[in-house]
């Protein structure tokens, strides 16, 4: 049972459900092309968007007119915009920067559930700052301050600690200054 679209199976032949109004008679349209073997759907108006709704219609994805597709959000601002966590379980690649947009946000690197790894933008105690600290959890850190605002006082730090909380003369192994 169902409703079937069928084709001659030739070039340029495809199945398709045309949505439009007394205005615009072809606004949107959802296409099968035996030849490329492609599923498309389009708006064929220059204003037209295309949203995927999940439960209860929420708004899942949205792919605006320039392009950009947003996850969890309804205006995507890059070409792919994630509102949320994003979970990737496999390798990513960049080839190009990776911007965190707010001081003190890190990039963390999880050994096991005990212990995280990660690069930053904190001071040695541990609050949001234009330092570069890269720290192994439990272990050693590296703490970068360009412009002396480091509660160690130094420009260059390494250190080992036990972890959380602010960073003590005794855990230093290396203070550079100057």
């Amino acid at each position: 049972c169902g409703i079937q679209l069928l084709s001659a199976e030739s070039a340029g032949k495809t199945s398709q459900i045309i949505f439009g109004s007394a205005s615009d008679i072809n606004a949107a349209n959802v296409k099968w092309s035996y030849n490329e073997k492609l599923l498309s759907i389009s708006t064929q108006n220059a204003a037209g968007e295309i949203a995927l709704r999940s439960a209860n219609g929420a708004e899942a994805v949205r792919i605006n007119t320039n392009g950009n597709v947003g996850i969890g959000t309804t205006n995507p601002s890059a070409k792919l915009y994630v509102n949320g966590a994003t979970y990737i379980n496999s390798s990513l690649t960049v080839d190009g920067d990776i911007d965190l947009e707010t001081m003190g946000d890190y990039v963390t690197f999880y050994g096991n559930s005990s212990a995280d790894h990660s690069i930053s933008s904190r001071n040695s105690s541990g609050n949001a700052a234009d330092d570069l600290r890269i720290n192994t959890y439990g272990a050693l850190f590296i703490n970068l301050d360009s412009n002396g605002n480091n509660t160690s006082g130094a420009d260059f730090s390494i250190g080992r600690h036990a972890g959380t909380g602010a960073v003590s003369a005794s855990d230093l192994l290396l203070n550079l200054s100057g």
